[in-house]
């Protein structure tokens, strides 16, 4: 069994300012994962260049792909024009609303080598929601 440690890394000695920059782009990621991002939302991300002042930037020792793919998401909204938001909002509308099946904000089939979903990683999330006394939502609306 994979313990929560070997899955997530450790934060425990991480600084205050570290901490606040966490923080604000995990606050920024559940936004787009728990709903979608309105017109007047992305425009702001847009016209006040917001993604140029990331929180966060990426160790040498961990290579460039962060910083490639926040230079990619930096240049998409600057471009972003009436058909990327609409596209946006209905792509979000699509992965995770529906019809059909919405993708599951807590899980991924790039973490395994089968590409499987409710492997390891799964009870990994789970143990650490459990941590901090947080559970998933289950599919009928009630909590674990």
């Amino acid at each position: 069994m994979t313990r929560t440690s070997e899955v997530f890394p450790d934060f425990s000695g991480m600084d205050q300012d570290m901490a606040e920059a966490c923080a604000v782009a995990c606050g920024f990621f559940a936004r787009l994962f728990q709903e979608c991002p309105s017109r007047e939302w992305l425009l702001t991300l847009r016209d006040r260049q917001l993604l140029e002042e990331w929180p966060l930037a990426m160790p040498a020792e961990q290579g460039r792909e962060g910083d490639t793919g926040l230079r990619l998401m930096a240049r998409f909204v600057a471009e972003l024009d009436e058909a990327g938001i609409a596209a946006i909002r209905r792509d979000h509308a699509a992965m995770f609303v529906g019809p059909g099946d919405p993708l599951p904000q807590w899980e991924s089939v790039c973490l395994t080598e089968d590409r499987l979903l409710f492997g390891e990683p799964a009870f990994a999330v789970r143990r650490l929601y459990a941590e901090f006394g947080l559970a998933l939502p289950r599919e009928s609306g009630g909590s674990r």
